[in-house]
């Protein structure tokens, strides 16, 4: 069984996803915004996936959720559920 993710993570990947802005999630959250950078790592470090794409890797589009993720997830399910 997998451990779940710190709450703190999951809180700041929840906040930077709603104002696809890690700035406006750690405004909201009050904390640094290398605090919520470190917890979204630290989230992605513990699934294993990228869960975020920053507007360092696609400049002036703001933050992008990454849900590659989610696909390979459901696959995996799906290949369990059929064994």
């Amino acid at each position: 069984m997998r451990k779940l993710p710190p709450l703190n993570s999951i809180r700041a990947f929840e906040a930077a996803a709603r104002h696809q802005s890690f700035t406006a999630a750690a405004a909201e959250l009050s904390v640094t915004l290398t605090a919520v950078s470190h917890q979204i790592r630290q989230l992605e470090a513990r699934i294993g996936h990228r869960v975020v794409v920053s507007p360092s890797t696609q400049p002036k589009k703001g933050l992008r959720l990454f849900t590659a993720w989610l696909y390979e997830e459901a696959q995996l399910f799906r290949e369990r559920a059929l064994v």
